[in-house]
């Protein structure tokens, strides 16, 4: 059974020179705008009732859809400017990256709003599934609901298609991937002993777009191949503004690898198709200085494509 898939959303009001180095997008139709008196600021409060909110739509479906959830974040330009999110370039953990401009006296961070309210979510769900195994526990579910499934498994992606800020910002995210697997919310709360195996089946990984990873190219060239083809001689300008020895150690530390992968293709495409946007995603990562093939052979590190379809943009 495939696993149920929740692409969490939340818009904001970075501007896109300060997430971009490519020239400003055409600007949408006025009416496709969401003004920020329509989108209230992230706070400590609203960061509880998002955990509390999302946490009931995991245990929904953990107990009527079966034996994986797998979830990625996503962050949206919320100014209408057309921005990509792909191309945002925030550091997770900074307070300084505000999601919201008019958020005078919060200022979360994507973590702290975002990431942190999802795992906490997920590890309570899981939770459950360790008072399941323990028969003197008293479990943490209405009488004559569905059980979660003792064996649930979550993949949880840190990051939806966001490359630039991975590529940008590779040791905030070894941080926060550290943080979260110290986090303590996994603990079966009828225990005095912390759940190993729920731990175990807390899967936590990167997901970026198939292509223009860093951010850092001009994004003129909408035809995948024809943008791969001149990629390497675009690399060398732009290769000293990076630590990708970093990132290649973040990628070795992941539980699983995501790509969104809305490569060219026809409506009735064929699998095959989703594993060329594969092809490119790692031909782009080796000019980059990037190892994936040893990765994925030494260490069998999976691969899930996150998104797939012919849309996107």
């Amino acid at each position: 059974m495939s696993p149920t898939i929740f692409a969490t959303t939340v818009h904001t009001d970075t501007p896109t020179g300060a997430g971009t180095s490519h020239r400003e997008p055409p600007l949408l139709p006025q009416h496709h705008a969401i003004r920020w008196w329509l989108c209230p600021p992230a706070t400590s409060s609203s960061a509880t009732e998002f955990r509390r909110n999302i946490e009931s739509c995991f245990l929904y479906a953990a107990q009527n859809r079966g034996v994986e959830l797998a979830v990625t974040p996503h962050v949206d330009d919320g100014m209408a400017r057309g921005a990509w999110r792909n191309s945002l370039r925030f550091n997770p953990s900074s307070h300084g990256a505000r999601l919201h401009r008019h958020s005078h006296s919060y200022h979360l961070s994507y973590n702290d709003a975002l990431l942190f309210p999802i795992a906490a979510a997920l590890g309570h769900v899981l939770s459950m599934t360790t008072s399941l195994l323990n028969s003197s526990s008293v479990l943490p579910i209405e009488i004559g609901q569905p059980e979660v499934p003792a064996r649930l498994l979550v993949w949880l992606g840190m990051q939806g298609e966001m490359s630039a800020t991975v590529f940008a910002h590779p040791h905030a995210w070894r941080q926060t991937m550290h943080e979260l697997r110290r986090m303590n919310f996994l603990k079966d709360p009828h225990s005095s002993q912390s759940d190993s195996d729920a731990g175990l089946r807390f899967k936590l990984g990167i997901s970026t777009n198939f292509n223009k990873l860093c951010g850092c190219v001009p994004y003129d060239e909408s035809d995948p191949v024809k943008y791969l083809d001149r990629f390497p001689k675009r690399w060398p300008r732009y290769a000293p503004r990076f630590n990708i020895p970093e990132v290649q150690r973040l990628y070795e530390e992941v539980d699983f690898i995501g790509v969104t992968t809305y490569s060219s293709a026809a409506p009735n495409f064929h699998t095959r198709e989703i594993a060329k946007a594969m092809e490119e995603f790692e031909k782009e990562a080796s000019i980059m200085g990037l190892k994936l093939k040893d990765l994925l052979r030494n260490r069998c590190t999976p691969i899930h494509f996150t998104e797939f379809g012919v849309g996107g943009g």
